[in-house]
């Protein structure tokens, strides 16, 4: 029947392929990214990336807020945390059963902006990084970020003025446009959490 109708021009055959496929200048920026990673000297196949912090935003529903656990006597109760969740804390407007009105409420940050992405950098990322990085680490320390439209440019004033602050010197850096694959977070930590999902 279906072939009927094509021979009839009813329907006319059409192949979509997925966008965007890699464009010459993404396959050249890829190549030149992987390169990068290859040190001058041949002692080690490849940079190890251990100054390298990728980052990305993503929305899971994995956690309850609140969890029932049962505990032996002297267990101590699990630590449950939450990386950087995007939210901020309103007032409430109204009065209810539960609170009144102008408590401080926990709501999420629905559109992310360039504004809350440089925020997030300066006031939770930057911080963390200051307080978990060894001791005597010497050289630069990359953040990398996909080519999202909210996140900050490598040279935000902002930012290189926050990261280079107690002797540190962090660094923006993007991927190359179209190459989630190289992204750790999109490779294998979001994809493995996304399973368990």
């Amino acid at each position: 029947m279906v072939h009927r109708r094509i021979k009839e021009g009813e329907l006319q055959p059409h192949t979509n392929a997925i966008k965007p496929t890699l464009t010459e200048e993404n396959k050249k920026a890829r190549l030149e990214f992987c390169l990068s990673m290859i040190p001058p000297s041949l002692s080690t196949p490849f940079y190890d990336m251990f100054n390298v912090v990728h980052i990305d935003e993503k929305w899971f529903y994995m956690s309850k807020p609140s969890k029932l656990y049962y505990l032996v006597p002297g267990e101590d109760e699990p630590l449950r945390t939450c990386i950087f969740p995007f939210t901020k804390l309103e007032p409430a407007k109204r009065s209810s059963k539960n609170r009144v009105a102008g408590t401080l409420e926990t709501k999420p940050i629905l559109s992310v902006t360039k504004e809350v992405t440089r925020s997030w950098l300066i006031d939770k990322v930057l911080p963390a990084i200051r307080n978990k990085w060894p001791q005597g680490h010497s050289g630069p320390i990359f953040i990398q970020q996909d080519n999202a439209k909210p996140h900050i440019s490598i040279d935000d004033e902002q930012f290189i003025q926050e990261a280079s602050r107690d002797g540190f010197d962090i660094r923006l850096r993007f991927q190359p446009p179209n190459s989630p694959d190289l992204n750790v977070l999109d490779l294998g930590f979001f994809r493995a959490i996304q399973s368990l999902q």
